[in-house]
């Protein structure tokens, strides 16, 4: 009896822990409390994710996490044991940053938003506009979020680390 207590209160624990990433807020260093830079093995432990890759290719790999729609986690690393979440995308339109900026809102919301943090740029393929929000901290220089857009509302967005974050095509 006294494992069994044990067992439900561990997991009662790790529900605790655990967050609803559907409800989870957008940030510069993650989506909610899954953050840029932790390891495969401890998010596994919170969240379950599958991967249509069977190998680490690159030194990078996508997963998903189940029940979490149009969320695409990128881990970088020399293999699968010492993979870090590094780059997150985003095109679940529930989703919006901390500053309530989300999938199909406008650019202009977002400029305001973030007035004088964001820089413009063009997209690598097919040229519309992609606003980078730039910290002003310099402990996050190193992290970024990305608004890529249809040129009028925002249609997607990534949360990272450089130099991940510049990746074109997701691992290359």
């Amino acid at each position: 009896m006294k494992k069994f207590l044990t067992i439900i209160i561990i997991l009662w624990i790790d529900l605790l822990h655990s967050e609803n990433l559907n409800q989870a807020k957008i940030h510069l260093r993650g989506l909610g409390n899954l953050r840029i830079g932790q390891s495969i093995k401890e998010i596994q432990k919170k969240y379950q994710i599958s991967s249509n890759q069977s190998v680490v290719e690159n030194d990078c790999i996508f997963y998903n996490i189940k029940g979490l729609d149009n969320v695409d986690l990128m881990f970088t690393g020399s293999s699968k044991t010492s993979l870090k979440l590094t780059r997150i995308y985003i095109s679940n339109t529930k989703l919006s940053t901390i500053s309530n900026i989300g999938i199909g809102d406008s650019l202009e919301k977002a400029k305001s938003t973030y007035k004088g943090k964001i820089k413009e740029e063009r997209e690598h393929y097919n040229n519309t506009i992609r606003y980078i929000f730039i910290p002003s901290d310099s402990q996050d220089k190193n992290y970024g979020i990305i608004f890529d857009s249809d040129d009028e509302k925002i249609t997607s967005i990534s949360v990272g680390q450089y130099p991940e974050l510049h990746l074109v095509e997701g691992c290359s």
